[in-house]
């Protein structure tokens, strides 16, 4: 499972931006919903970014804020035990919605999920990293003992991981983002804050000018001879299903009728965990008993005759399902190079059951297509005990798409 790179593709002669230290800015956008944010409240964190005359480096931005815990006062709360989940202080934003003029690229209602599996499983350099910018913390829960910590927090959604410069001036209304906060029990592991404020909000991203006015005179003359920009995008789209209260699950995702599918993975969690504020919400993943699984898309039932196996157990172990995880994303011989994570929580605190069509070694839109055989993705698992109706199902499709930008309507397309 991973979030790709992408870059642009037009069907008039592509341009290439070189740009010098000179035309190079930063740009800061604020939201435009408020100054301070209460977790409390339905308020919602919305930032637009645009400009008339510059393109966004939007591998090279980032979300800042200031997390502030509070009593039920107003007055911030400090004490030596306060401790926030293990993903660290991006966990506050719960939902995550990016538009691009006004096509929906983005809107992932579990964003801390999936933090949860990005991060548990990043290189152990990358992890370093993320301890210091967002304060995630692979061993354990992060100390929050003032009350007070800054983040800066690269959002993961592919819009913002692709290689090339995004044209703002070609975007009636250019980019929103709409940040939904998560409840002070979700970000929180002890209790004390009543709630909690975000503050100092702000979109920061490296800002394209043009010495030469003719090329962005180029652009806007294709678009208005009736051509389009094509902007290749992994999105993201979450599914929510119970347990049956059985020892197998069917798990039926309408994913639809799509080009190219690139990954999916599914967690299960106890709503009992969920609700449970001592919980760190990056360690509640377990395989609830797992044996045995294998998927049904495109008229395709994999592994067709003996289905997947797995076992925690010592005294007959059975690691097929993370081998099976590792191989399709990767290789099973070069996986530790891109993949840390600790196995001795893997079955119990940080399961996942992952599978890829896309490896790391194929191009973008090289995934399954299932235009064909009923756009369903149907995923059974065996378990060595009933999954309870308590049990929630979640699952993240990842799935190949063209962000079309025309002089008079933008679009998600998922058939090209």
């Amino acid at each position: 499972m991973a979030l790709v790179p992408s870059s642009f593709s037009y069907t008039f002669p592509q341009q290439n931006i070189v740009s010098s230290g000179n035309q190079e800015d930063w740009v800061q956008f604020t939201p435009n919903s408020g100054t301070v944010f209460r977790s409390d409240s339905n308020s919602v964190i919305n930032i637009n970014v645009a400009t008339p005359n510059q393109f966004a480096r939007l591998r090279r931005s980032y979300l800042k804020g200031t997390l502030v815990a509070r009593n039920a006062d107003g007055s911030i709360y400090t004490n030596p035990g306060t401790s926030i989940t293990s993903v660290g202080l991006a966990s506050c934003i719960q939902r995550l919605v990016v538009n691009v003029g006004a096509a929906a690229v983005e809107n992932n209602d579990a964003y801390p999920l999936l933090l949860a599996q990005v991060y548990n499983t990043a290189p152990v350099s990358r992890k370093k990293i993320l301890t210091d910018l967002e304060g995630y913390n692979p061993i354990g829960t992060t100390t929050l003992a003032s009350g007070v910590s800054t983040f800066c927090h690269g959002l993961q959604t592919s819009l913002f991981m692709n290689g090339r410069e995004f044209p703002l001036p070609l975007v009636q209304g250019g980019i929103s983002l709409q940040l939904y906060l998560a409840n002070v029990k979700n970000v929180f592991t002890t209790g004390g804050p009543a709630y909690y404020t975000l503050e100092n909000v702000s979109f920061n991203c490296q800002m394209i000018s043009f010495e030469n006015p003719d090329i962005l005179l180029r652009y806007m003359s294709g678009l208005d001879q009736g051509r389009s920009l094509y902007i290749p995008l992994c999105q993201i789209q979450t599914f929510t299903n119970y347990g049956s209260g059985g020892g197998q699950q069917q798990v039926n995702l309408a994913v639809g009728s799509k080009k190219s599918i690139q990954s999916f993975s599914m967690v299960f969690r106890k709503e009992a965990d969920i609700a449970d504020q001592t919980k760190d919400k990056a360690g509640i993943m377990s395989s609830m008993g797992l044996t045995s699984w294998q998927y049904q898309i495109a008229g395709k039932l994999n592994p067709m005759i003996r289905a997947w196996s797995h076992n925690p157990n010592a005294a007959s172990y059975d690691p097929e399902t993370l081998a099976i995880a590792l191989a399709s994303a990767d290789t099973i011989y070069t996986a530790d190079q891109s993949t840390d994570f600790d196995l001795s929580k893997y079955d119990s605190q940080q399961f996942a059951l992952r599978y890829n069509w896309k490896s790391s070694e194929e191009a973008w839109g090289d995934g399954i297509n299932t235009e064909v055989g009923g756009g369903t993705l149907t995923i059974t698992t065996n378990h060595s005990a009933p999954v309870g109706t308590d049990v929630r199902i979640t699952t993240f499709v990842f799935v190949d798409c063209l962000l079309q930008i025309r002089k008079d309507m933008i679009e998600v397309d998922y058939t090209w």
